[in-house]
């Protein structure tokens, strides 16, 4: 089943958890006065948005060593025109 909410459809599904989880997403839902699917929601959002902060990381610090020599990019002028 697929749903309008806001500014997406979300989709139904069903996942099974243990009693831990399920006792963690009840207080979540609980402390800040929203559904459970909304705390699922939420923490699915912060996960995918460190994974790709980490993506990014990794990818720049692949930049940085990938380029060797002595760091004259501020000096670019001075090493191009010599």
């Amino acid at each position: 089943c697929n749903y309008t909410g806001g500014e997406f459809s979300l989709i139904r599904t069903q996942i099974l958890i243990d009693e831990r989880h399920h006792r963690f997403l009840i207080q979540e839902a609980r402390s800040k006065k929203i559904s459970i699917s909304e705390v699922v929601r939420n923490l699915i959002e912060e996960k995918q948005k460190e994974l790709s902060a980490a993506q990014a990381k990794g990818a720049m610090e692949m930049i940085k060593e990938a380029v060797s020599g002595p760091a004259d990019s501020i000096h670019h002028d001075e090493v191009l025109y010599r």
